[in-house]
């Protein structure tokens, strides 16, 4: 891959799965090589029912995306691109 056309495909990634994160009410807190460290606050003692929904709404919304985005990528002769997900309920450190 060159340079160009691997930054375009990261960039194209962190759009699919980093905007979801942001449109579902969520707070990218850090990017780390590929992966995105997203939070869904709870905010409220009644808030984790919401926090759950907007999390599995984002997880819906980015592999919405990322299918869009890689019949694009197909049609322009390009590999599709992949990714897994991680959810995790509770206090971290």
């Amino acid at each position: 891959m060159t340079r160009e056309s691997y930054l375009a495909a990261f960039d194209q990634y962190f759009d699919c799965v980093a905007g979801a994160v942001m449109e579902q009410g969520g707070e990218v807190f850090k990017f780390i090589g590929d992966a995105v460290l997203a939070i869904f606050p709870i905010g409220e003692p009644d808030g984790l029912s919401k926090a759950c929904s907007q999390a599995h709404s984002a997880l819906r919304q980015a592999f919405q995306h990322m299918v869009y985005a890689n019949k694009v990528r197909i049609a322009n002769g390009e590999q599709a691109l992949a990714f897994g997900t991680g959810l995790h309920r509770g206090n971290i450190t």
